[in-house]
């Protein structure tokens, strides 16, 4: 139970800083705050698949840990082609960067959990 809670916590706090990304690349424009908000979403929506595959599956395993992140890996990539490829000019690099990468860090911040 206490590993549900934890992924629901390192999920809400990934949401909130993408939020607060797309909310600060709005101060650059709307190309900005529409390419952060993708950046961030390539990486949240397969952090929430990942997290119901491993909250629906019966007992834990090492296996498939593995096979969960070798997807969600591969769905990641997959995604960032599909975006570049359907949107390459018009898209911010620095704020796609910016938006990608503080959701994969944002993960980080579940160590602040102080569950019982």
């Amino acid at each position: 139970m206490i590993w549900g809670v934890r992924m629901a916590f390192v999920i809400l706090i990934q949401a909130i800083c993408a939020a607060a990304t797309v909310l600060i690349a709005m101060l650059f424009g709307r190309n900005a705050a529409l390419s952060a908000a993708l950046g961030a979403a390539v990486v949240l929506v397969p952090n929430v698949l990942f997290a119901l595959y491993l909250r629906l599956n019966g007992r834990p395993s090492v296996m498939r840990l593995f096979i969960g992140e070798a997807v969600k890996i591969a769905l990641i990539l997959a995604l960032s082609a599909y975006i570049w490829r359907r949107m390459g000019f018009e898209i911010n690099v620095f704020a796609y960067a910016t938006g990608l990468i503080v959701v994969i860090k944002a993960h980080n911040f579940g160590l602040l959990w102080r569950g019982k």
